[in-house]
């Protein structure tokens, strides 16, 4: 069974819808409205961009966001999510330029379904949303496939955005379907893998879709390994205790606020980081013994608090950050839910309560060669993150990277307010309307942004007992361009009472300026605790200001701080 798509935001859109007594779907029989959804750059979740070249390069909202992540990184704002994932009918959304998925309904008072069905979006660099699918039935059986997801043609072409998954739903009398044994339905929503520069607009992967079950058992009984993918929902279903081990092999999430317990070891492995991943929302997650992400990502998102009583491990499976490395994301909630004025006015942000994420490592955080750490401070009050361990190790070719993990532009108390006007934080930008702010001993703000398009620079903050860190920890300031002057640097804490930064950078300085018509910004503020920290000739440690080479004489704001702390005695051996 199928039905055609394209369709406009005019048309009444087509759907497959069957209902029957009794419905059995066979090996071999299938369902396909692959791109039976809303046509190119049409339906709810499309948003058009500023020019058609643009608007190409976009995928589809639905069950999630076109692109992964905060909306105000592309410009317009992506489309919204809708749909209801507990009964879900509406077509994909197309991207700029592939048709999203179709829709499939199907009714019945017994459902048996050993064949497929897929409402997939159609394939494209910037492909379409996922559709929806929904079985709406008394008991349900078998061991058949269904999908709603995005999918890329080329995941690593970054010049796109992906499409979001769409919906799945599996709605059954909860009763009766305790007599049912045969249940082995593999669903994915996926969301369309893209290689992500990091933090940069437009360029990255879809959100995950949604699957929802009337109950919980069916997921419940899939572990440790999942057969699903996707943000995993049922009614009533807020926390799950794993007795054992769970492997996350695919796109795996579930309701915001969920509570995550695995009471062995969590592994979260792939081969592509962008794609793979474990993805908690204002959740809680503990561990019971380690955990290791590799060729994967780990996203604890908006709020969520992480614990971990063995050791964190994170690798790679290849050399290409594109699609081989592993990365692990922390990024705080709004204090208070709200938006913040200046640290010296707003009670809000004090250390207690300015933390609204935290990572917490019994044994040793270990990252390998090209794994990442991003840290995200909240984009409207400043609100931070902190990570602890008992011990951290860092390869020379691992990355912690906090240079776009602050405040929106225009926002925050060293903001730059115009384009001829640069941004403070340890240092003051030059005509800058906002000066310095925050502790040099303490650092534990984000640094000021710039004036439009690109977010500040975050804060990393990290404290453990022992630390050998020989990568790059960066919380520079983004470059400006024309009619935007950069960003001021970020912030750097690190605390440990042994401390080995041989070889290591740490970068805490404004973006430098790429014409002459833009301001130069101040320089960020780091700080270095410790009772034995030793450095080499290839250590580089600042927090300096822009200064612009394109005026004589050059302009320049002033440097950002670089404080060094004792705990329990203090000695600096340079190799």
């Amino acid at each position: 069974l199928t039905c055609p798509g394209g369709f406009s935001n005019d048309e009444m859109s087509n759907r497959v819808w069957v209902v029957a007594s009794t419905l059995e779907l066979r090996e071999g029989s299938a369902v396909d409205v692959t791109g039976g959804g809303y046509g190119p750059a049409q339906g709810p979740g499309f948003v058009a961009a500023d020019t058609v070249a643009e608007s190409n390069k976009r995928g589809g909202s639905h069950a999630g966001r076109q692109g992964y992540g905060r909306s105000y990184w592309q410009t317009p704002a992506p489309g919204a999510p809708y749909g209801d994932p507990a009964y879900p009918t509406a077509p994909g959304t197309g991207s700029g330029t592939a048709n999203g998925g179709g829709a499939v309904l199907l009714q019945a008072d017994s459902i048996v379904m050993n064949g497929a069905i897929s409402a997939d979006g159609a394939q494209g660099n910037a492909p379409g949303s996922g559709g929806s699918v929904l079985l709406d039935t008394t008991t349900v059986a078998g061991h058949g496939t269904i999908s709603a997801s995005s999918v890329s043609s080329k995941p690593t072409d970054v010049g796109y955005g992906g499409g979001s998954g769409g919906r799945i739903a599996v709605r059954y009398d909860a009763a009766a379907e305790d007599a049912v044994a045969d249940f082995a339905l593999v669903c994915t929503a996926r969301g369309a893998e893209k290689a992500e520069n990091k933090m940069t607009r437009s360029i990255v992967s879809g959100d995950m879709g949604t699957v929802w079950m009337s109950d919980a058992r069916r997921y419940l009984q899939n572990a440790p390994t999942m057969r699903f993918a996707g943000k995993l929902l049922a009614h009533d279903w807020t926390a799950w205790t794993v007795a054992g081990d769970l492997a996350v092999t695919d796109q795996l999430g579930f309701a915001d606020g969920f509570a995550l317990r695995v009471a062995g070891d969590l592994s979260v492995q792939g081969d592509h980081m962008f794609g793979k991943r474990l993805e908690l929302s204002g959740a809680k997650l503990s561990v019971g013994g380690s955990v290791l992400v590799k060729g994967a990502g780990l996203r604890l998102l908006d709020g969520t608090h992480a614990t971990v009583a063995g050791d964190l491990t994170e690798e790679s499976v290849g050399a290409s950050y594109m699609s081989q490395g592993a990365d692990l994301w922390l990024q705080a909630a709004p204090t208070n839910g709200v938006a913040a004025a200046t640290p010296a006015k707003d009670a809000r942000h004090t250390l207690t309560n300015g933390v609204t994420a935290t990572l917490d490592v019994g044994g040793a955080w270990t990252m390998g060669a090209n794994t990442y750490y991003l840290p995200f401070a909240s984009c409207e009050n400043g609100a931070v993150v902190r990570a602890t361990a008992r011990k951290f190790v860092m390869d020379a070719a691992a990355t912690v990277d906090a240079t776009h993990g602050g405040w929106l532009p225009g926002m925050g108390p060293g903001t730059a307010v115009a384009h001829n006007h640069g941004a403070s934080y340890g240092g003051k930008g030059l005509n800058a309307s906002n000066g310095v702010f925050g502790d040099k001993k303490r650092p534990v703000f984000p640094g000021g942004p710039c004036n439009s398009t690109w977010e500040g620079a975050g804060l990393v903050w990290i404290e453990v007992n022992k630390m050998s860190a020989h990568g790059t920890i960066a919380a520079g300031g983004h470059a400006g361009t024309q009619w935007v002057c950069p960003a001021a640097g970020g912030g750097i804490l690190l605390k440990a009472y042994n401390m080995d930064l041989t070889g290591a950078t740490l970068d805490a300085n404004a973006g430098k300026v790429t014409t002459g018509y833009d301001e130069v910004s101040g320089g960020g503020r780091i700080a270095i605790w410790s009772s034995d920290l030793v450095t080499n000739a290839q250590t580089r440690i600042s927090a300096s200001a822009t200064e612009d080479t394109y005026n004589n004489p050059p302009h320049k704001a002033e440097d950002g701080t670089i404080y060094y702390g004792t705990l329990g005695g203090f000695r600096i051996y340079v190799r």
